[in-house]
């Protein structure tokens, strides 16, 4: 038997939901170094690293606003359903209520 235990790795996916938990919804600097696709990640803030970024956020909520789409079909795995929200925020500012 060994003298200590080794504490068990924590898995990416528990890393992330912890940093989410401790962030509390504040925003977050994008921590991503520059690429060819992203040259600026420091113009970018994000709420975790598992949702899409707060600008990209803001721009669904203001394409669905903007287009009124009748239906809207949402796929992807989004840990805390941030993209749904805003989709539904945008969606619940034109839909009416039915008629009783």
């Amino acid at each position: 038997m060994p003298l200590f235990r080794r504490k068990p790795k924590l898995k990416q996916e528990h890393k992330i939901m912890q940093q989410a938990e401790q962030a509390a919804g504040a925003l977050l600097p994008e921590y991503h170094r520059a690429t060819a696709e992203c040259p600026h990640p420091e113009r970018w803030s994000m709420y975790d690293s598992m949702t899409a970024e707060y600008e990209v956020l803001e721009f669904l909520r203001t394409l669905v606003t903007t287009l009124k789409p009748d239906l809207v079909v949402e796929t992807g795995d989004d840990a805390h359903h941030v993209t749904v929200d805003q989709i539904i925020r945008a969606l619940s500012e034109h839909i009416e209520a039915p008629a009783p």
